[in-house]
């Protein structure tokens, strides 16, 4: 059996372990498992947040499929219309998001039928190996010259296809000022904030 990829996602005394047995690529000539240990750290978003300030430019899931365009999947049954900003996760196309922060990680749809739509997470910290997930790759693009540009299935030649991931360097801003007539509601203020952080002031 070859397992490839995997995903293992940890939360406080819980973990996560999904294996994908279904894929079968040219790469893999030995069976077992490897683990890598991501700690907080080395997450290239905000992880207490769970990256609810992630806005960087994955448009791809862990299994190199492609997302959808968020725009395109409004009527999905779980679509986070309570999300803060809406506007902000129309405005990301179908790149990767986390919505008020409520899963895991950033994620995105990438099938729809109706109103039934699956998502996926999304490495945008380029934690895992870059591989491809379908078979006989060098074959469809001998046959198919356009095959990395144009086809459907270009993702899952992500490897073959020399496609590039995308490098998140979050930009950050230090404590804005505080309006005349308001003052910080919560906590006090940070001394810097990332992109995609939220405050509030209250008058």
């Amino acid at each position: 059996m070859n397992l490839h990829p995997y995903e293992m996602v940890s939360e406080e005394s819980y973990l996560a372990l999904e294996w994908w047995s279904s894929f079968v690529t040219d790469q893999v000539t030995s069976k077992g498992v490897n683990f890598t240990v991501v700690v907080l750290m080395d997450s290239c978003y905000n992880a207490t947040t769970r990256g609810a300030d992630y806005a960087g430019d994955h448009t791809y899931t862990e299994t190199f499929e492609e997302c959808l365009p968020w725009a395109d999947t409004t009527d999905c049954t779980d679509f986070p219309s309570d999300t803060v900003d809406t506007f902000w996760l129309m405005d990301a196309g179908n790149k990767c998001r986390n919505p008020n922060g409520k899963l895991s990680q950033p994620w995105c749809y990438t099938f729809k039928n109706g109103t039934n739509c699956h998502k996926r997470y999304c490495d945008v910290c380029n934690h895992m190996t870059t591989t491809d997930t379908i078979k006989h790759c060098a074959s469809l693009i001998a046959t198919q010259p356009d095959f990395c540009n144009t086809s459907m299935s270009r993702f899952g030649c992500f490897k073959t296809c020399n496609m590039r991931q995308p490098v998140y360097n979050p930009v950050s801003c230090g404590t804005p000022p505080v309006p005349s007539d308001g003052e910080l509601v919560g906590s006090t203020a940070n001394s810097t904030y990332r992109q995609g952080s939220m405050f509030l002031y209250g008058v």
